[in-house]
């Protein structure tokens, strides 16, 4: 067990050096200035080449790299552009959030998708099959972050029944955890649903049955 973990963490590393490579190149093709976004639109061009120098935009692109892989390693993120704070502070402040908000949306993933896979495939062919199928199809192809709008719109802002935002109360997870679900349930209630259809379809079942 331990050499697989070993052989696994090192076929991660191409992926993750991939990654940064990627992710580096995104943030050099952005556009804007990020030394004139964090000294300020009435910020001189001497505090801009200063800030610029700083940062390290001076230097060769392999350079920047090179920095930028060595922070990666150090858990250096930089500081943020709109409050001048460690970024891994920022991140780390909201970790507690995002943990117990993905397991939540996994709990309902996993509850509502299996029980929708098992009810479509033993009621194969009939309307709560094509009304799961249906809903499954809609739960993969529709976009996240438009799912979570309209719930705000509906549900937040027309009825009021839960907050827009915040985490400071029970209710303020229930809409982001259902929209960050919908694409899990979908997969979960259209694998549970073949995996069950299949079993369903197998010598023994049939034994049993007759």
């Amino acid at each position: 067990m331990f050499t697989y973990i070993i052989h696994r963490l090192a076929a991660a590393v191409p992926t993750l050096l991939g990654v940064a490579v990627i992710v580096f190149l995104m943030l050099r093709l952005l556009p804007g200035d990020p030394a004139r976004v964090t000294a300020g639109v009435l910020a001189s061009a001497e505090d801009v080449e200063r800030i610029r120098h700083q940062l390290g935009l001076d230097q060769p692109l392999v350079v920047q790299f090179a920095l930028f892989l060595g922070g990666l390693l150090r858990l250096d993120l930089g500081l943020s552009a709109r409050t001048s704070q460690p970024v891994i502070q920022e991140v780390l402040a909201r970790l507690p959030y995002t943990i117990e908000l993905a397991v939540m949306a996994t709990a309902i993933a996993t509850a509502i998708g299996i029980a929708a896979g098992v009810v479509a495939a033993t009621h194969h062919n009939s309307k709560v099959d094509y009304l799961v199928s249906a809903a499954s199809l809609c739960g993969v192809s529709m976009p996240v972050y438009w799912l979570g709008l309209m719930l705000i719109v509906v549900f937040a802002i027309n009825l009021g029944w839960f907050p827009a935002a915040g985490a400071d109360q029970p209710a303020s997870f229930v809409l982001p955890s259902l929209t960050l679900a919908s694409f899990t349930v979908a997969l979960i209630a259209r694998m549970t649903r073949s995996s069950m259809m299949e079993v369903m379809g197998q010598d023994y079942i049939t034994t049993a049955r007759s």
